[in-house]
């Protein structure tokens, strides 16, 4: 029976590993005055995601991440963002913050960017093909300041393949 417990925890936790592909969470860096003054210490912060960057719809609220204690250093602080926001983030398309500094709303809601979206991205959803140049192995392609050329490896050196009848000649300086 034991044996069995190990084997079960240890398959529980190989899900786990496997399974989180890219952190569920957002990274928010900031920087806090107070009278025009960088700030030092240790502050309560709070977030708030909305789908409205106004500030008369309170019922826009989507997720919430409770105050807990920042450490502050000359006015930056960097602080995560995670439990479950990336079920906000992957079913919404515009999405607001708000700060919460000491239990006072700063005002004005700030936009978050492309960023976050990269969550909902998928295991395995990005593959090769969807990611193809055209190249085959042991080709290359190379920007001349016009335009992209083919450029093909073998024994003798580089070769540039013409995009239109693929007749291979030397390059002499490719860098």
């Amino acid at each position: 029976m034991r044996n069995i417990t190990s084997i079960i925890f240890l398959l529980g936790f190989l899900q786990i590993v496997s399974g989180n592909d890219v952190p569920r969470v957002i990274g928010y860096q900031g920087k806090l005055y107070q009278d025009g003054f960088p700030v030092n210490g240790e502050y309560e912060i709070g977030y708030r995601i909305y789908n409205s960057a106004d500030s008369e719809y309170p019922d826009a609220l989507l997720w919430e991440q409770e105050s807990h204690t920042v450490e502050v250093h000359n006015g930056i602080f960097s602080d995560t963002l995670g439990l479950r926001i990336d079920t906000v983030v992957a079913s919404h398309n515009e999405l607001w913050l708000e700060v919460i500094i000491e239990g006072v709303e700063l005002i004005g809601r700030e936009r978050l960017w492309a960023s976050p979206w990269a969550l909902n991205v998928p295991d395995n959803s990005i593959t090769p093909d969807k990611m193809s140049d055209g190249t085959q192995p042991g080709q290359i392609l190379r920007w001349d300041g016009t335009e992209w050329n083919l450029i093909l490896l073998d024994l003798n050196g580089p070769q540039k393949a013409s995009s239109e009848t693929y007749k291979l000649y030397r390059i002499h300086q490719l860098w």
